[in-house]
């Protein structure tokens, strides 16, 4: 009895293990790729009740990565009935189509899951609250919009009413760490800032979205602001609760004024995914939201009170309207949020269980619900370090990538995929595009045919059909195609607008497309579609049945202001202009500070001739937003007012043109009028006019001006030409050929004139949006007939202006509530050029003009720009990581900044592409990192953000590179053309410039030497001067070349010449960039190009190394052996050499003027801060020297110069040069000592050294 039971008990225990062992099995199948064995084991692993659940759940996602979404659906028999706990499965899970698929209709099964949910005690009431949400889009889908609301109302959201307040500032995230008011100020009257400086208050839209969730920007339509919303909860006692929140963006929340959390990642959470506990007084309890978001038109929130297992609080109310409350601890900041259940759950499981990799993609699923992208993808590539092919797992890095719109690590994982998995349907699909890309049409037909007998057909694969169909012009089969999907499927919205577009356009059956759309709506309710289908009866001239969508959208969803004025657009078109002003109103009463409503209902009264409030609404308009240029002029036609650009003096361009000097003849043009025209308007918006008449003189000329384009700011500005044209002499005009901003002007000659004029509408918004600055140089290195500068400028706008190189007041007049500034000059001389003088924005006669008021302003606005851009990160933290694994303790500042600065140098690659990169706005140092692409600005930022994990203190620097002058910002302006760092390092500033991949640590280039820059504060603690600077780089390493060199004459006539050459700083960059991917066989023939021009005979580089160019090192070191044939020449019986001292400190060919009217900037000529040259000669056997020059000691105001001569022996000389160099600019009284100490040395440095035989 006993050995049958204990062999039954070990009958069981292999039958167990190896059930158990299938599906360990399945995975092991899965790192391989082997997918169909891996369906076989899972398949009998569903057996098992110790891994059915797991094993099913693998099924599932091993079922999506195949395509085979028609998989047999018996999630609820195979995971749900079996699991103790469903909840964190159920959150996990909750999009996949088995579960509960994506919002909109759900199908029987799904349908039944929900309500399992809803009536199951042991799902907790955050996944009933998202079941509710889910059920009321089944329901709105279904065109059952009145039972979606009950659905929603059972969410258990504070709302749906909220008081708001906004748009305030967030500029780069910055906003969530601001105070603008509402905090302090919940009263009705309160008034605050917005973004655009205009005074706001609280207000409670008339209606708000009913959807459980809050979207504020129906109200606010800002895409980057911070919102506030205020709500009044009445407690029917006091009573401890759990505060959940989740939304779109960073947010804060306050009960009762006491901060409850506060979450400063823009993140995009599911419900309940912030919590913390909340004491609830018994009354009315203030709720206050704030929400700081960016680049999103869909920022949105949820708040919930709940007890601990999520289910809501019985017996609350809410109303927006302002209610008595008894303030909290307004001092205490929020604790960390509680963590979610989900992530706790699979977070332990996998500790339980750390060879069940399923559990893996469930936490990743978990997080990647609420973006948490950096800790889904650190989960994935831990355990893809054990199972690097596995492509299950790899999709799931791919889905990280996708949330994190990391199209770089993307796309690297794709072709990551088509090496390691070809036959995966993924690889499939991108070979099918790829063929049909290259118009391999029959090829993709075969491949399409093939992937449908592999997976089945899908959704992608019958738009690839589609356009394949399309391509081959093959209509007959394109329109069965898409009938037969249909057909098939004819509650698919993609093929529902294919068929429609079938029957308006190839059969022309007007009734039977339109039928098509009437025929869906009848049981489904979808946005586009019934736009679409408002669209189809306008053109058809169905006027009513358009405003009765038209309607039935905005009764449905009277939240929404833009589909208000849908309907009012409708009534003006219709001319009825009182009907359209009556929904204007109404889409006021949604967002009252929305100048766009504004300017419709503007317009809506104008055409009333309701005069008086028409004034009134634009005013509005403009007030809130001040670019509404039309707006502007519709109002100034309704009081009457001349355009602003009458306000400027007029000049007749073509008369000019008549009587143009023909007397100049030594330019190829010049300027007959060269004019601009700037308008600033009260609220700050600002315009600008050019006026340009250019007289062609020569051949020349019209190559400089027959092609030409305008240049202005595509993304903050608009550009109107008015008029291009060329002027013949007989006055004949020919208008311009233009494409956007480019100009070609054709047919023209010498003698004729060119006419531009153009208007420059500025769009700029957020914090400098409303400053204006400008300047205008009135030189050229042409002559300038008349150069003229306007500014008007609202009498409310205070501006400065200063005046460079000249003495000129401006002519002063006042046109409406506005002052009119004039600079004019006259009959302007070209200024001729001269060698390295310092630029026109230094030396012209100019103005500037800014309203900014201070330096500071411009430096706290770029250190909210950019201090989110500088915060760590997942890519930042694993690089720091890399670089420091020991930490960074035992390191000095300096040594940590240079290996920070060597992984830039040697990882990252400087790129400047417009469409890339904006303005101003770093990006994320984890864009950098994985693209290994970044400008000045990008490289800068990730410097800092690394700098901050050592704590070492890091700031950006805005620069005016020197090569723009030392003046062209006299008043605060944001012209930087660059970017650098400042980092304190062991006490010590240093700059650091990270664009040159070859310069070495805390080097600059010359054309950072003493530029104008401004630091920018790390953030508000900073105490970092904010003002313009001068770069002075005490602790750069300085430019140094030190060379020995050894030079016998041998054969007589021949030289054999060794250098021994160290060269530091920035002078390493050069040689790096020329030699340092070179072989030594084509280092020394690029060696031997450098040398031959010192020589006047051939040379022969013979030998060459170099130490440190390898390196990120501050100094190279090369040794070059060279022979040069025929170099001594003679006289009679003497002989002569010519030192090579292969450095020239002077020379003279650029300062041949005897005199000069611009100072020599000193820098653009030397790039050396010192020179040490000894050079040692060793004349042939049996001679001897022969009158050595005299020693040489020289000296100017920049620099000491010496050149001494020491004889080691009869026939061994020993010439020693050193030269010290300052770079300062020599003004034009200091030209001649400077070219009289460079032709000193150019003569002392031409002797040659004779010797002869004894």
């Amino acid at each position: 009895m006993l050995t049958r039971i204990l062999l039954l008990f070990f009958c069981i225990t292999i039958a167990i293990a190896t059930t158990a062992n299938d599906y360990e099995e399945a995975w092991k199948a899965l790192h391989k790729n082997d997918r169909k064995t891996a369906l076989a084991l899972l398949e009998k692993a569903f057996k098992d009740p110790a891994t059915a659940v797991d094993a099913y759940i693998t099924y599932i996602y091993l079922s999506n990565f195949e395509g085979r979404g028609n998989a047999p659906n018996e999630f609820i028999e195979k995971v749900y009935k079996k699991l103790k706990d469903p909840n964190p499965y159920l959150f996990a899970l909750w999009f996949n189509d088995p579960v509960l698929g994506g919002y909109g209709k759900k199908n029987a099964i799904q349908l039944d899951l929900l309500e399992k949910i809803l009536s199951d005690r042991n799902c907790n009431g955050s996944l009933k609250s998202a079941a509710y949400y889910v059920n009321s889009w089944h329901l709105q889908a279904s065109n059952n919009i009145a039972k979606a609301r009950k659905e929603t109302e059972k969410m258990g959201s504070v709302g749906p009413l909220w008081q708001l307040a906004g748009p305030f500032d967030n500029l780069s995230g910055s906003g969530y760490y601001k105070d603008f008011g509402p905090l302090q100020h919940p009263e009705a009257n309160a008034v605050f800032k917005s973004a655009g400086g205009a005074d706001i208050s609280w207000f409670t839209p008339a209606a708000m979205n009913m959807d459980g969730w809050t979207f504020p920007h129906a109200h606010i339509r800002y895409s980057t602001a911070v919102v506030y919303a205020q709500n009044f909860v009445n407690a029917p006692a006091d009573m401890k609760v759990l505060l959940n929140a989740g939304g779109a963006g960073a947010m804060k929340v306050w009960v009762n004024d006491e901060q409850i959390i506060a979450e400063k990642l823009d993140l995009v959470t599911e419900l309940d995914y912030y919590k913390n506990h909340v004491q609830l007084k018994k009354g009315y309890n203030r709720i206050l939201v704030q929400l700081a978001y960016s680049n999103t038109t869909s920022p949105n929130f949820i708040v919930r009170f709940t007890d601990d297992n999520y289910n809501s609080i019985p017996g609350l109310t809410y109303t927006p309207a302002l209610q008595q409350y008894t303030k909290g601890n307004t001092q205490k900041q929020a604790e960390p949020s509680l963590r979610h259940f989900a992530e706790i759950y699979f977070e332990q499981k996998i500790k339980q269980q750390p060879d069940n990799i399923v559990n893996y993609i469930l936490l990743a699923e978990t997080y990647l619900r609420d973006k948490k992208t950096a800790e889904a993808r650190a989960l994935i590539e831990d355990i893809l370090e054990k199972f690097p092919d596995n492509s299950l797992l790899r999709v799931e890095l791919m889905l990280c990538h996708i949330k994190d719109n990391n199209r770089t690590l993307l796309l690297q994982e794709t072709e990551r995929m088509k090496e390691k998995d070809p036959e995966c349907p993924i690889v499939y699909k991108l070979n099918i595009q790829k063929l049909l890309e290259t118009e391999k049409y029959d090829e993709t037909e075969e491949a399409l045919t093939k992937y449908a007998t592999l997976f089945g057909n899908d959704d992608d694969m019958f738009d690839t059909k589609i356009k394949l169909y399309g391509a081959q012009n093959k209509m007959d089969v394109l329109i069965k195609t898409i009938e037969d999907a249909y057909k098939a499927n004819p509650e698919n919205t993609g093929v529902l607008e294919m068929m429609f577009n079938v029957k308006m356009q190839a059969y022309k059956d007007v009734p039977g497309a339109l039928g098509i759309y009437e025929k869906y709506l009848k049981s489904n309710f979808n946005f586009q579609v019934l736009k679409a289908l408002a669209r189809a009866y306008n053109k058809q001239g169905k006027a009513d049945k358009e405003l009765q969508i038209l309607k039935s959208l905005s009764d449905n969803f009277p939240y929404d202001p833009d589909l208000i004025t849908d309907v009012s657009s409708f009534y003006f078109d219709q001319q009825n202009y009182k009907k359209a002003a009556e929904f204007g109103r109404q889409a006021l009463t949604l967002a009252p500070y929305v100048a766009t409503y504004w300017e419709n209902l503007g317009t809506e009264l104008q055409h009333q001739d309701i005069q008086q409030e028409a004034i009134d609404a634009y005013k509005k308009a403009i007030y809130y937003e001040a670019n509404k240029y039309s707006a502007r002029e519709r109002l100034r036609e309704l009081q009457k007012k001349s355009s602003v650009w009458k306000a400027f003096p007029e000049t007749d361009v073509y008369e000019l043109v008549k009587k143009a000097d023909n007397s100049i003849v030594d330019y190829d043009y010049y300027y007959l009028l060269d004019e601009k025209s700037a308008v600033i308007y009260p609220e700050g918006a600002s315009e600008e006019y050019y006026t340009l008449a250019i007289q062609v003189v020569t051949q020349k000329g019209i190559d400089n001006w027959k092609e030409t384009s305008i240049s202005y700011n595509s993304n903050s500005s608009d550009l109107f030409i008015e008029k291009a044209e060329t002027v013949k002499k007989n006055g004949v005009k020919t208008p311009a050929e233009k494409n956007g901003n480019q100009l070609v002007f054709t047919g023209l000659d010498a003698g004729d004139a060119i006419v531009i004029k153009y208007k420059i509408q500025n769009y700029a918004q957020g914090r400098l949006g409303k400053e204006y600055w400008n300047k205008f140089i009135f030189n050229a290195f042409v002559p300038e007939k008349l150069a003229r500068f306007n500014l008007l400028v609202a009498n409310n706008v205070k501006f400065n202006h200063a005046a460079l190189n000249m003495k000129l007041e401006p002519k002063v007049s006042s046109y409406d509530d506005f002052k009119l500034y004039t600079w004019q000059k006259e009959d302007l001389d070209a200024f001729k050029g001269e060698p390295y003088m310092p630029s026109l924005q230094d030396v012209g006669a100019s103005i500037s003009v800014s309203t900014i008021n201070s330096w500071n302003d411009i430096a706290t606005w770029y250190s909210d720009l950019s201090a989110v851009k500088t915060d760590d990160d997942f890519e930042v933290r694993r690089v720091f990581n890399e670089l420091f694994p020991k930490g960074t303790a035992s390191l000095s500042q300096k040594n940590i900044a240079i290996a920070i600065y060597n992984y830039i140098e040697k990882n990252i690659r400087y790129s400047s592409v417009a469409f890339r990169q904006s303005a101003y706005v770093p990006q994320k140092p984890s864009v950098t990192i994985n693209t290994s692409l970044g400008d000045c600005k990008d490289l800068s930022a990730l410097f800092v953000s690394l700098a901050k994990l050592a704590n070492i203190k890091a700031n950006l620097v805005l620069v005016n590179t020197r090569d723009y002058g030392q003046n062209s910002m006299v008043l605060p302006s944001v012209e930087f053309n660059h970017c650098i760092v400042k980092a304190l390092l062991d006490g010590k500033p240093y700059y650091i410039e990270l664009t040159d991949n070859n310069l070495p640590f805390g080097s600059l280039p010359t054309s950072l030497y003493e530029a104008a820059s401004l630091v920018i504060p790390a953030n508000a603690k900073d105490t970092v001067s904010s003002k313009i600077e001068f770069i002075n780089a005490v602790n750069r390493t300085k430019e140094k070349t030190s060379r020995k060199i050894y030079l016998s004459v041998i054969d007589d006539n021949d030289l054999k010449v060794k250098t021994d050459i160290v060269k530091t700083g920035a002078l390493t960059a050069s040689l790096r960039n020329q030699f340092a991917t070179l072989s030594n066989q084509k280092q020394m023939e690029e060696m031997e190009g450098n040398i031959s021009g010192s020589f006047k005979n051939p040379v022969k580089v013979t030998a060459i190394s170099f130490k440190g160019l390898n390196e990120q090192s501050d100094s190279i070191r090369y040794t070059c052996e060279y022979n040069v044939q025929n170099e001594v020449a003679e006289l009679g019986d003497i002989k002569m050499v010519k030192i090579p001292f292969g450095d020239a400190v002077a020379t003279v060919d650029n300062f041949s003027l005897s005199e000069r009217k611009f100072p020599v900037e000193y820098w653009r000529y030397e790039d050396v801060d010192e020179y040490e040259t000894v050079v040692e000669i060793t004349a042939p056997a049996g001679t001897k020297f022969y009158e050595i020059p005299k020693d040489e000691k020289l000296s100017f105001v920049n620099g000491i110069y010496s050149l001494q001569y020491q004889l080691k022996g009869e026939n061994k000389l020993v010439v020693t040069r050193k030269a010290s160099i300052k770079k300062t600019t020599i003004p034009v009284e200091g030209y001649a000592a400077m070219k009289d100490f460079l032709n000193k040395i150019v003569k002392a440095e031409a002797r040659y050294i004779a010797f002869k035989s004894k």
